[in-house]
């Protein structure tokens, strides 16, 4: 009966052994091991976490599933590309002398007089002509073309500026000039008829003095480049 208290006391620190082994240590979170699990984690996840957009980059309003964004300007200066500039050719009337071509040669690259030209060859802009221009740019003429092939009669209504009548024929040849035709008096005043001496196809409207100043002179060669209209076949 002398060892009858040991028993109690080695059953209590039985059961405080055995509730010690049996229970699970509480992890207690740090920084340094949250920071450590966040590196361990699947790389997926870690992606996930780092592609995550910034708070302050939330307050712009989400896009629409069925919105499409307009082409960034790079993309529209990619796609739209410059147009090209239109090359435009000048009709263009060749005064050749005639004593500078041989007998079979009708080929003006042999160079001569060159005038640029407006062109003249409905009834409507033969009937304008050039009436209420105030000038005539030096060199530059109006060449008046006839569905018929012969050239009508001529005044000098409403100009503001004396003219030369270069009139050529069907063969392209010079076969009149008239010159220095004065503008009228005043607006009441009677509108002489001008017309060429020849047979002519063509009247061609220039500064007057101009032809005698150029040297122009019946039998010189002409040559029309860029002019493609029906009826201008010299």
């Amino acid at each position: 009966m002398r060892f009858s208290w040991i028993i109690p006391i080695l059953a209590t620190s039985f059961l405080v052994l055995v509730a010690c082994q049996t229970s699970e240590p509480a992890a207690a979170p740090t920084l340094p091991n949250a920071s450590v699990q966040l590196a361990s984690q699947p790389a997926s996840l870690a992606t996930t976490v780092a592609q995550a957009p910034a708070p302050t980059r939330t307050a712009a309003a989400p896009t629409s599933p069925t919105q499409t964004r307009p082409p960034s300007p790079t993309s529209v200066q990619a796609l739209t590309s410059p147009a090209e500039p239109k090359t435009t050719t000048t009709p263009q009337i060749v005064f050749v002398p005639a004593i500078a071509l041989p007998a079979n040669q009708t080929n003006a690259s042999l160079g001569g007089v060159r005038f640029s030209a407006e062109l003249a060859n409905t009834p409507a802009l033969r009937t304008t002509g050039l009436s209420r221009k105030p000038s005539l740019p030096l060199q530059t003429g109006m060449l008046f073309i006839f569905e018929n092939g012969l050239a009508s009669n001529f005044w000098m209504k409403e100009m503001q500026f004396p003219l030369d009548f270069v009139w050529i024929g069907a063969d392209c040849t010079v076969v009149d000039i008239t010159e220095d035709v004065p503008i009228p008096k005043s607006p009441s005043s009677p509108l002489p008829l001008y017309a060429s001496r020849q047979p002519a196809a063509f009247n061609f409207e220039i500064n007057g003095g101009q032809a005698k100043e150029l040297g122009l002179a019946t039998g010189d060669y002409v040559r029309f480049n860029n002019i493609d209209v029906q009826g201008a076949h010299c």
